[in-house]
């Protein structure tokens, strides 16, 4: 478990995420649709690699709490967790990030600020996104 709690890191917008994505050999769609009842949530891009086809998702939220609120769902990865895995987390000033892998899954969740990146995929492309999220800088 690794703190860090006078970094801060720089939060993408939703534009820079889709440029970044798309540049990356990503097709990225916009999903605020299936997410019109909440009120809070003003932005979703869902970015699915051409080729390999693993999905990362970005969130903008209302404002910083909505989106530690929508960061407590790690719960929901933590669940999911089998006799075998590995588990990183880490804070900042303004940002929070947890890594869970189990079960050939390779689950990560990071805020910064007021935005969120949710990753769900099987463990296989666990290197190809990290470079992604270190693009992001996330």
């Amino acid at each position: 478990s690794l703190t860090g709690c006078s970094i801060s890191k720089n939060k993408v917008t939703g534009d820079a995420f889709k440029n970044q994505m798309t540049a990356a050999n990503f097709t990225v769609v916009d999903g605020k649709s299936q997410f019109e009842r909440y009120d809070y949530v003003s932005e979703v891009y869902l970015a699915r690699h051409k080729e390999y086809g693993y999905q990362v998702e970005f969130y903008v939220l209302k404002d910083k709490e909505y989106a530690k609120s929508f960061y407590s769902n790690k719960i929901l990865f933590v669940s999911s967790k089998t006799n075998t895995y590995t588990e990183a987390k880490s804070s900042g000033k303004n940002y929070d990030k947890f890594v869970l892998e189990t079960n050939n899954k390779y689950k990560v969740l990071t805020r910064v600020e007021n935005t969120v990146l949710y990753i769900n995929i099987d463990s296989k492309y666990k290197e190809k996104v990290n470079k992604v999220i270190k693009n992001l800088g996330y």
